[in-house]
């Protein structure tokens, strides 16, 4: 199940914030097109923020993550 990509090794459950890596790969995107869409706030999921040493910062909650694919209608599952 696709789903379980989701799941943090390290806990057990679910991310708290899905790594873009992570989430590229459920959104079935390369990773250059993910962080572009993010950047320039083009997939709702989330947000990306510069800091002021010029480093980007990703924060996307895993329910966003699900609602967006569900309403998306993605074949996940």
């Amino acid at each position: 199940m696709l789903y379980d990509i989701l799941i943090d090794p390290n806990t057990g459950h679910d991310y708290v914030n899905v790594p873009p890596k992570v989430a590229a790969e459920f959104l079935a995107v390369s990773l250059p097109t993910f962080y572009l869409m993010m950047q320039e706030s083009k997939l709702p999921i989330g947000a990306a923020a510069r800091t002021a040493k010029g480093v980007w910062c990703y924060m996307i909650p895993c329910e966003r993550l699900k609602a967006y694919a569900a309403a998306a209608d993605l074949k996940h599952g």
